[in-house]
C-alpha cells in the first residue's frame, strides 16, 4: 500500500511540475505579445518631385500598443538616402536620427480604431539636411527611407520603415536608340499578342518569332520627338507576357507584366528618359 501511495504522490509531483512549466511557458508568450508594438501606414505620399526641394512627404501612422499607446515612450524617426542611380560615387548614407517624438504627443490624436494616429510630415530637403547630403547628390529613381522606431517604456523597440522615391515630370524622350525587350514565361511565343509603339504618331508592331523565349528589338528616336506610346494589343495568356523599354540614356523606362492591361501603357520612369 505504502509502494503505491508514493507512486500517486510522485505522479501528482510530476503533473504538478508540468502545469507550473507550462503555466511559465504561457505567461511568458502573454508578455512577449503584451509588450509588443507596431505602426500601421495609411494616406501615405511617397513620391517625391526631382524638382521641388519642399515636396512632402506625409503618412498618418495609427499607433498600435500596449495600453492603447500609453506605454510608448517616443517614437524615433530615422532617415537613410539611397544613391540608386550614382555615376560611380555612391553616396548613400547610414541611419540619421531627424527627431524623437515624445509619448505625450503621441497620445493626441486619438482615431476611430481609438489607437493614436500620428499626423506626420517632413520636406525633401528636411531628409536631405539630415542625410548631410546636397541637393544636387539627389537624382531620379533614388530613395530616403523613414524609419519610426516605437520605443516602449519597457525598452522594447519596433521598427517600421517607409520609403520615398524621388521622380521626374513627364518630359520629351532622348533622341538615338531605343531597345525593346519581350519575353514569355512559356516559351511559346506571344500568342497572337503584340505590341505598338508610336513615336510622334508613326507607329509599328512588334511581337515574337515562333519558339522563343525572349526576343529583343531596337527603334529610333528621332532628335525633337515629342512622345512615344505604348499598345499593348491583347489576344490570348497575357499572363506569361513581359517587357521592358530602355531609353538611349541606358536605364529601363517602363517595365511591365506579366498581365499587361490591353491598351496604352502607362508607369514611365521619366527620369530616365
Amino acid at each position: 500500500m505504502k509502494i503505491y501511495i508514493k507512486k500517486i504522490a510522485s505522479l501528482f509531483l510530476v503533473m504538478g511540475i508540468l502545469f507550473f512549466t507550462a503555466c511559465e511557458k504561457e505567461d511568458h508568450i502573454s508578455e512577449s505579445y503584451i509588450y509588443s508594438a507596431a505602426l500601421l501606414p495609411s494616406n501615405t505620399i511617397r513620391e517625391l518631385s526631382l524638382l521641388d526641394i519642399n515636396a512632402p512627404f506625409s503618412t498618418d501612422l495609427e499607433v498600435r500598443a500596449p495600453e492603447n499607446g500609453k506605454s510608448v515612450d517616443r517614437i524615433d524617426v530615422y532617415v537613410t538616402f539611397k544613391d540608386l542611380f550614382n555615376n560611380g560615387t555612391d553616396l548613400s548614407t547610414s541611419k540619421n536620427l531627424l527627431e524623437s517624438i515624445s509619448g505625450v504627443d503621441v497620445l493626441k490624436n486619438i482615431g476611430e480604431t481609438l489607437r493614436p494616429v500620428v499626423k506626420y510630415s517632413i520636406t525633401k530637403k528636411q531628409m536631405i539636411d539630415t542625410s548631410k547630403i546636397s541637393n544636387d547628390a539627389v537624382t531620379g529613381g533614388d530613395e530616403f527611407v523613414l524609419s519610426f522606431t516605437i520605443v516602449l517604456k519597457s525598452g522594447d523597440e519596433f521598427t517600421t520603415d517607409l520609403s520615398s522615391v524621388i521622380v521626374c515630370p513627364p518630359s520629351a524622350p532622348s533622341p538615338g536608340t531605343w531597345i525593346l525587350d519581350m519575353q514569355d514565361r512559356f516559351g511559346d511565343t506571344w500568342d497572337g499578342a503584340s505590341l505598338t509603339i508610336s513615336v510622334d504618331g508613326d507607329s509599328k508592331d512588334y511581337t515574337m518569332d515562333s519558339g522563343k523565349e525572349t526576343q529583343q528589338f531596337t527603334f529610333e528616336v528621332p532628335t525633337g520627338a515629342n512622345t512615344i506610346e505604348v499598345i499593348y494589343n491583347i489576344a490570348s495568356f497575357a499572363n506569361e507576357h513581359t517587357f521592358q523599354i530602355t531609353s538611349s540614356t541606358g536605364r529601363v523606362v517602363l517595365d511591365i507584366g506579366p498581365s499587361p492591361v490591353d491598351g496604352v501603357q502607362s508607369g514611365y520612369d521619366y527620369c530616365g528618359f
